[in-house]
């Protein structure tokens, strides 16, 4: 389980936190609602390090002892700012009680708020309670409740029966409840105990312990579990994630499928400044209701940028055997995945006479499942294609070239080579009432055919001009109903 969650912002005493407030997941942000306020200051000059100001309506006390302050407290201490109805402030143990409500303000940018506040103002440590927490740091937002919350020193946090979530102000329609909550803000770790996640009022999700990172960075551990019944019986996984680092991480998922047997998903996932992929493989080593054994399936994804002007990418993929797709998936993935794609391409564009030429380089070729009949209709293979398009207007003129050499190859089939050339203009006139758009241009084709069977080795060609003339006109008038 990850949360992305930092404990470097507000809390805030309340009872707004209603089990009636809980809606859909992340309501549309309520603007009337308001965030916590941090505390204010008394707005006098800067004090000295480790140098303690109150301001309030009425102060008694004794010199380097003890002082009690009532009405409108403001306390500051370095880039400290507490304020209170009332304090109790012990000197030397540099020590704050305040009470009945509070909020503070600490140097690291928190703001906390409740019913009363036990506060060592020398090493920041302090016991909060019944208290509503409000945080957002690098965009990151956190909200919650909490019956209990312990500053162990400025940056280790314990919260008890605590309630949170990532919403907007006074957003309760899901959350995160915990009986215990610690956050560690060096290590950058929370660790939570008896964990339910909520949504509408309705537990969905329980785990006796999990831990996350509160900072927004990656963290190795095991992801939600998922659990799934079928005609297969019981889909069990459980994923196990591992940062490597912030651009390399893999999951691995373990899990079984009753009917079937035990089955392992994995993902490799890279990312760099010029390239970026992933690799996903799936494997199941006895299956119990199918013919076929060491069943598998395997994705890559590859993108590359080689420089300013040529990129380029592969794409693979593979099953083990044809009847892959019809036990595992559903009826769309199965007529969606008859010829699974295996392709290299590079792109190059640069412009040329002041207007962007495009040329791909395309290696491609399928491997194709046959059907529950055991057929199959395998696709032309492109060994390879080569292809560029421009175009450039001059005026109401436009110029446009399309080229393409393509060599097709088949197992069974008469393969070939064929060339694609296709100049065009085109005319743009157009007023107010209407427009015509002529075009003129030519479609050569040219083909060599390679000898197959019987078939002897030949050589065709065909030249199409084009004509073409699109045109409309517009009719409106003014009228009243």
């Amino acid at each position: 389980m990850a949360l992305g969650l930092a404990f470097s912002g507000s809390v805030v005493a309340s009872d707004t936190w209603q089990g009636s407030q809980l809606g859909q997941l992340c309501r549309v942000p309520n603007t009337q609602a308001s965030d916590v306020a941090h505390a204010q200051s008394s707005g006098g000059v800067t004090l000295p390090e480790n140098v303690t100001r109150i301001t309030a309506d009425k102060a008694i006390g004794q010199t380097s002892t003890h002082h009690r302050a009532q009405g409108n407290v403001i306390v500051e201490r370095n880039q400290d700012v507490l304020n209170a109805n009332w304090i109790d402030y012990d000197q030397s143990a540099d020590t704050v009680r305040a009470g009945d409500t509070f909020t503070l303000t600490r140097e690291s940018g928190q703001t906390v708020s409740g019913s009363t506040l036990t506060y060592h103002l020398h090493d920041g440590s302090g016991d909060a309670q019944n208290a509503q927490f409000s945080a957002e740091q690098d965009g990151r937002r956190l909200q919650g409740v909490g019956r209990q919350l312990l500053m162990h020193d400025k940056q280790n946090y314990t919260l008890h029966d605590v309630k949170f979530n990532t919403c907007q102000p006074q957003d309760t329609s899901w959350y995160v409840q915990a009986a215990e909550l610690k956050a560690n803000r060096t290590t950058g770790i929370g660790v939570a105990k008896h964990v339910r996640l909520v949504f509408a009022g309705i537990p969905v999700l329980y785990t006796p312990w999990v831990d996350f990172p509160i900072n927004g960075n990656r963290k190795s551990g095991f992801l939600v579990p998922t659990l799934s019944v079928g005609s297969d019986g019981t889909n069990v996984q459980l994923p196990y994630y591992f940062n490597f680092a912030p651009n390399l991480d893999a999951t691995l998922a373990p899990g079984i499928i009753t009917e079937r047997g035990a089955k392992i998903g994995s993902e490799f996932r890279y990312l760099q400044p010029r390239f970026s992929g992933s690799l996903n493989v799936d494997y199941m080593p006895d299956d119990k209701k199918s013919r076929h054994n060491n069943r598998s399936e395997i994705t890559f994804k590859h993108l590359h940028r080689f420089g300013e002007h040529l990129t380029g990418g592969i794409e693979f993929k593979q099953v083990s055997d044809d009847d892959y797709y019809r036990d595992f998936y559903g009826r769309n993935e199965i007529a969606e995945n008859v010829n699974l794609n295996r392709q290299l391409w590079l792109d190059y564009q640069k412009d040329w006479l002041g207007q962007p030429l495009t040329a791909q380089f395309l290696l491609q070729k399928y491997q194709t499942l046959s059907d529950a009949n055991g057929i199959k209709d395998k696709p032309y293979a492109i060994m390879p294609r080569l292809a560029t398009q421009w175009q450039k207007n001059i005026g109401i003129t436009q110029l446009n070239f399309n080229g393409q050499l393509t060599h097709f190859n088949h197992d069974s089939k008469q393969s070939g080579t064929r060339l694609v050339f296709s100049p065009s203009l085109k005319w743009n006139l157009h007023n107010q009432w209407g427009y015509i758009l002529p075009k003129i241009g030519v479609h050569a084709t040219r083909y060599w055919l390679s000898e197959f069977r019987q078939q002897e080795s030949r050589k065709t060609s065909r030249v199409l001009p084009i004509v073409n003339v699109d045109s409309g006109i517009t009719l409106d008038r003014e009228v009243q109903w």
